[in-house]
Order: structure tokens, then C-alpha cells, then sequence
């Protein structure tokens, strides 16, 4: 009898540690995840229903910058991206009415942007893609103005649809 016991014990043991070899479910497995175009979060911004903003009241009359797409992907992809952006006022509507506020889209003819292509190089994770606000041409005292960019088109990666969307939120002052 004690050595059925102990058989039936020794038995149970190694079904035990035979089944905690087995994978476990616990964890995300994202080594089959397509690759994901998105603005990335911004620190002094905060994430919303239209994407990420960024306040600014830097007083400035002209303002040549670059804002960033990231490329999110459980390995590095040994390849370029072409992704495309557009200026999107419908995305500043889409803040005001959520956040119960007035932003006002700054005018396209205060806005240059020389490439609305970026590019995300090969074995990289950033696109950057430049901006120029010529704000020196425009009557802003008091104005509280937006830029809001979209991602429209990156084939061959899926776009992020809660990061999609970049507002960038100018309060403007004498």
C-alpha cells in the first residue's frame, strides 16, 4: 500500500513539473504584431479621445520646428516607411467640443510644412517631419490657436487610432 502511494505521489509530481513547462497565457506575445504608425505622447500634452496635444505659450513671432511619428514594432524593421500627414481642422472642432473650448485653427497661410511625406529610415523607430509657424504675419494677441495633424496614409503599417492625431494648442499674447 505504501508504495502505491508513493507511485500515485511520485506520479502527480512529475505531471506537475511536466505541466509547468507548458506556455503560459499570462503574458502578451507581440513577436506577430504589425508594425504601428502614431504620434507619440507628448510630455507636457495629454492624451485625449482626438489624439495628443501640446500647449505652448512661448512667445515667438516665427517658429521652425519638427514633429515626430514613431514607429511601433516589437523588433526594429529593416526597411523605410513613407507615411503621410495633413493639417486637420476638423480635428480641432473634434478638441473644442470635447474639452468644452474655442481654439481657432491657425490659419494655413501662417503654416509651412515642406514635405507632408515623412520618411522613417530603415533600423529606425522616428520620422520627423518639419514645420514652420510664420506667426510674425498674423494679428495674435489673445488668440487661442490650434495645428492639428492627422496620419492619412502609411501602407504597409496599421495607423494607430487613438494616436493618430497631433493638436498642437497655441495660446497667443502680446
Amino acid at each position: 500500500m505504501m508504495k502505491r502511494t508513493s507511485f500515485f505521489i511520485l506520479l502527480a509530481c512529475i505531471a506537475m513539473a511536466f505541466g509547468s513547462c507548458l506556455k503560459s497565457d499570462d503574458f502578451l506575445d507581440t513577436a506577430n504584431t504589425q508594425p504601428v504608425i502614431e504620434f507619440p505622447s507628448y510630455a507636457s500634452g495629454a492624451n485625449n479621445a482626438n489624439g495628443n496635444t501640446l500647449s505652448d505659450t512661448t512667445p515667438v513671432v516665427h517658429l521652425d520646428t519638427a514633429i515626430a511619428l514613431n514607429l511601433a514594432s516589437p523588433q526594429v524593421i529593416n526597411k523605410d516607411y513613407k507615411v503621410t500627414v495633413q493639417l486637420d481642422t476638423a480635428a480641432i472642432a473634434a478638441y473644442n467640443a470635447a474639452n468644452d473650448d474655442t481654439y481657432e485653427p491657425l490659419p494655413a497661410s501662417l503654416i509651412t510644412i515642406p514635405s507632408a511625406t515623412v520618411t522613417i529610415p530603415a533600423n529606425h523607430r522616428i520620422g520627423r517631419f518639419g514645420v514652420s509657424l510664420a506667426l510674425d504675419k498674423s494679428d495674435y494677441n489673445n488668440h487661442k490657436y490650434a495645428v492639428a495633424f492627422t496620419i492619412t496614409d502609411a501602407p504597409g503599417l496599421v495607423i494607430s487610432s487613438n494616436a493618430k492625431t497631433f493638436i498642437w494648442l497655441l495660446d497667443l499674447h502680446d
